[in-house]
């Protein structure tokens, strides 16, 4: 049985920036450690199954809650400097006592796609491999053109108002289970603030061309639908990657949350083959 660590990571950079991190640590010595991060809507906690069945054939996991979402400190959902968050992601990955897996959903995956590309760490802590599911990697929906102006000309402080379109739960899984544990969670989110959704856009055209550059084995994982990310996007974008090193697996009847859907075997069964495949 795999045991079960809450633990709080501090910036070397600034001590108040403190990380909520929980680990799945098999009982067996590893081989694989995997660091996950989470969407734009959620946190580490509708991922545990997906963590403890990782777990449980002996993958060390560890979900990061990044500063603003679940159970780190922050503003509820808003993003201040999209470099901060991915400075927080790799200092912890340098802490870690071997390399690692990097997985992502959403703006998690766009997440990893940046840290890989950066070539931050050090050669011993270089990244093994990559999990994107649903990367986003372009926004379905642009600002409003009926409030576009009132939009483009806020500034901060006055940026931190919700933009009008959510993230219905229905949207989110075909699973009644999930979703109904999804309506009982007051940490998930269904709107994103507008500061928030500015630095992920300049995260976004930093790259959403830059397919070229992943040279580390790849699974990208996507549903049928998704109404925040463009799952055509992310097709031509993994379709742009090193055959040898990429595979693309796609579940047309899925909807966006393929890796925190329960009732969702088939993926975990996919991820845990490409992992034995790899490593």
């Amino acid at each position: 049985m795999a045991q079960v660590v809450d633990d709080i990571f501090v910036s070397t950079r600034d001590s108040s920036r403190e990380i909520f991190v929980k680990k799945y640590l098999p009982s067996e010595p590893h081989q694989v450690h995997l660091v996950f991060l989470h969407d734009l809507f959620d946190y580490h906690g509708i991922y545990q199954q997906f963590a403890k069945t990782l777990s449980e054939v002996g993958i060390a996991v560890s979900m990061l809650d990044m500063r603003g979402f679940g159970r780190s400190g922050g503003g509820r959902g808003v993003i201040d400097k999209h470099d901060e968050i991915i400075d927080d992601i790799e200092e912890y990955l340098k802490s870690l006592d071997d390399s690692a897996i990097l997985a992502g959903h959403g703006f998690g995956g766009l997440l990893a796609i940046r840290l890989h590309h950066r070539q931050s760490l050090p050669p011993e802590k270089a990244l093994k491999g990559l999990i994107l599911s649903n990367p986003l990697l372009r926004f379905n929906n642009a600002l409003p053109k009926t409030n576009g102006i009132v939009y483009d000309r806020l500034k901060h402080p006055f940026d931190l108002i919700t933009l009008p379109w959510k993230l219905k739960i229905s949207d989110r899984s075909v699973s009644e289970k999930a979703r109904l544990k999804l309506s009982e969670d007051p940490l998930i989110r269904e709107q994103l603030v507008l500061r928030t959704y500015r630095q992920v856009e300049k995260l976004i055209k930093l790259e959403q061309n830059a397919s070229y550059l992943i040279d580390v084995p790849t699974l990208t994982l996507l549903s049928g639908s998704d109404t925040i990310s463009s799952i055509n996007f992310a097709r031509l974008f993994t379709k742009a990657l090193d055959s040898e090193n990429s595979r693309l697996i796609e579940y047309e009847r899925a909807r966006r949350d393929l890796l925190s859907d329960n009732e969702n075997e088939l993926v975990l069964k996919d991820v845990l083959q490409w992992l034995k495949e790899r490593y």
